[in-house]
Order: structure tokens, then C-alpha cells, then sequence
């Protein structure tokens, strides 16, 4: 590539992410994912068992996504957010023990997810400035590489087993079941879990592959400046015993 323009290449990616056009929610996109188990949670409340509804005012999915490349210091890190979760959880006590079983269901709308809010950018600690046509082309970018139009949403099933009804937070193994971009992954998680009669809180973190879901990571001039197949994902969910259907 001549050098001009290669340097026109890196200033594009760099001002505006390679920014393609503006990709818009569909018309068509459900609000609720097919198949998704409402029915699961609304059994459990007619039969008297502690059901939650997940609290979009006290939860927070944070994903993190890393430069790479050759000229990766010409690009930004990045923290992609989503307020919009929505699901439920169940707490169910073991017959004849001191614990129980929890699990929840929940999904997230990839339209409803912003990109590098200032706060939360300075929270992770990422220390350069990104302009708004840089957020704008990073989200429109996502979008495209998770194939958002066809695949909108991300669902999660979470597993695990408390030893007793724990009222302060408490590390717990977690198997958590993430779909995205059609493909399905389970990981192993340790998340901090509280839990009594009016609330359920739970907090972790972890990893995952891009590639494992069939997703290819953003790249641009023959992969010197490139998103990190590995994101780190952190999360907040909160939920109170409201169910609403």
C-alpha cells in the first residue's frame, strides 16, 4: 500500500473506527427471544417459590474490548455497556438442607448497548478520549461483526447451588450459558451472591473468545490495527421479588 495511503487508512480508522453507515434496529426484532422460559419462572410463582424480577435500575453488563495488532497504539480500548437486562431468577430450597438451587434467565437487546460512556471509561481506567464519531463507528462496527439484524439479542442462563440461604455476598461456582451470534458457550464463574426473601443480588466476572461464537473481530489494514478475540465481560445483577410477566 502507498504510504499516503496507508496514512489515510490509519487517520479513518482512528477518527471514526473505520465507521460504517448507521446500522438501525429492525422493525421485526421480537422484543422477547423465541423460546424464551417465561413459563419456568411463572410455574414457580403459582407454586409459591421465591421468583425474581431482574432490576434494570441495579444491573450492569460490561464488556471489555482490547486493541491488537502491529499499530495497535494508534486505536482504543473499548467498554461496550447494557442497561437494557431483562429476565428473572429463582431461588429454590434443597429438601432436607440448608441450601438452595439458583438460577436465572436472562437476556440483553445488542441495540440497547452504548459504547465508551465517559464514566465508565474512566472507571476500567482507559485514559485516551474517543470522540463521538469514534463511538459511533465502534457501535456501528459491533454491530455488524455480531450480525445484531439477525442475531439481536444475548441470552443468558445462569446455574448454581447455594450451601445455605446466604444474606451477605459469598462466592459461588456459577455456570453461566451464554448465547450470542447463534452459537451457545457454558463457562465456570465466581460471582459474589446474596440472596433473601425481597432480593437477589450477584456480581462477577470473566472471559470469552469472540471466535468461539463464530464472531470474527473488527480488523483493519491486514490486521495491524485489530480488536482482541478475547473480551472480558463484568456483572452486576440485581433483582427483586416482583415478578411482573
Amino acid at each position: 500500500m502507498p504510504a499516503r495511503l496507508a496514512i489515510l487508512a490509519v487517520y479513518l480508522f482512528v477518527a471514526g473506527c473505520a465507521a460504517p453507515p448507521t446500522i438501525d434496529q429492525p422493525a421485526s426484532v421480537p422484543e422477547i427471544p423465541d423460546k424464551f422460559p417465561v413459563s419456568v419462572y411463572q410455574a414457580a410463582n403459582v407454586r409459591g417459590e421465591w421468583v425474581y424480577s431482574i432490576d434494570a435500575t441495579t444491573s450492569l453488563i460490561r464488556v471489555f474490548a482490547y486493541r491488537a495488532g502491529s499499530m495497535s497504539r494508534m486505536g482504543h480500548d473499548h467498554v461496550i455497556a447494557s442497561r437494557a437486562i431483562r429476565g428473572f431468577a429463582l431461588n429454590t430450597p434443597i429438601p432436607d438442607k440448608q441450601g438452595a438451587v439458583v438460577q436465572a434467565d436472562l437476556y440483553m437487546p445488542l441495540f440497547s448497548m452504548t459504547v465508551d460512556e465517559e464514566s465508565l471509561r474512566a472507571e476500567a481506567g482507559f485514559k485516551t478520549d474517543v470522540s463521538e464519531r469514534a463511538r459511533s463507528g465502534t457501535r456501528s462496527n459491533m454491530l455488524a461483526s455480531l450480525d445484531a439484524a439477525a442475531y439481536p439479542h444475548v441470552i443468558v442462563h445462569i446455574e448454581g447451588t447455594l450451601d445455605k440461604q446466604t444474606l451477605v455476598a459469598t462466592e459461588v461456582p456459577l455456570r453461566v450459558t451464554v448465547t450470542l451470534h447463534g452459537v451457545t458457550s457454558t463457562i465456570e464463574v465466581l460471582a459474589l451472591v446474596s440472596v433473601d426473601a425481597d432480593d437477589l443480588q450477584a456480581e462477577g466476572r470473566f472471559s470469552l473468545q469472540q471466535s468461539d461464537f463464530g464472531i470474527k473481530p473488527h480488523s483493519a489494514l491486514g490486521g495491524a490495527l485489530a480488536v482482541r478475540d478475547e473480551l472480558d465481560i463484568a456483572f452486576q445483577i440485581g433483582a427483586t421479588r416482583e415478578p411482573v410477566w
